[in-house]
C-alpha cells in the first residue's frame, strides 16, 4: 500500500531517497509535522470551501479546491490562493497509506522554497480527511505568509497542465 501512494505522489526517481529519508527520522510519520509554524486547529475536509474558511480567489473553483497542478522537485500536490496570495491552499488528490507523511513533506518543501525567496510562515492550518478505520490523516494546509506565498509556489506549476505540444 505505501509503494502505491509513493507511486502517487512522487517521480519514481525521489521514491528511493524518499524511504531512506523517512527511515532515518522517526518522526516523519507524525501528524504535526508543521511545528515550526504557528498552528491553527486542523479543519476536516469537508468544511473546507473557495470561500470558507479563506475566500481562495486564484486555482479554486467550486468543485475543486486546487487546481493549480504543482511539481515541487518530484512532490505533487494542488495549489490554489487568496486574491493577494498571502494564504496558499496546498493540498493532495488521494489519500491511502502514508498520506499525512506526504503532506508534510509538502509542507517541508514549500517552507522552504518560501524562506529561500524571504517569506516565512505566519500560520499554518492543517486539513484533515477521515481515511481507513476512522483515521484522520492530514491531506493540505492553509498556509498564510508574510508576502505572496502564491506567486513563488506558482512558479513549480506542472508541465501536466500544459498542452501537448506534439
Amino acid at each position: 500500500m505505501i509503494a502505491s501512494t509513493l507511486k502517487t505522489h512522487f517521480s519514481s526517481a525521489l521514491i528511493p531517497a524518499v524511504i531512506a529519508l523517512c527511515s532515518m527520522f522517526a518522526g516523519c510519520g507524525s501528524l504535526y509535522r508543521y511545528e515550526m509554524a504557528p498552528r491553527g486547529e486542523p479543519v476536516k475536509s469537508n468544511v473546507v470551501s473557495c470561500s470558507s474558511p479563506f475566500v481562495l480567489a486564484k486555482g479554486c473553483e467550486s468543485n475543486d479546491l486546487a487546481t493549480q497542478a504543482i511539481d515541487l522537485h518530484g512532490l505533487i500536490f494542488n495549489l490554489s490562493g487568496t486574491e493577494d496570495g498571502t494564504t496558499i491552499l496546498v493540498k493532495i488528490d488521494k489519500i491511502g497509506g502514508g498520506t499525512s507523511v506526504f503532506t508534510n513533506l509538502i509542507f517541508d518543501a514549500v517552507r522552504t522554497i518560501l524562506a529561500g525567496e524571504g517569506l516565512a510562515i505566519e500560520k499554518a492550518t492543517a486539513i484533515q480527511d477521515r481515511y481507513w478505520e476512522g483515521a484522520d490523516v492530514f491531506v493540505g494546509y492553509f498556509i498564510t505568509a508574510n508576502g505572496d506565498a502564491f506567486s513563488v509556489i506558482q512558479k513549480y506549476a506542472s508541465a501536466v497542465d500544459e498542452p501537448d505540444a506534439g
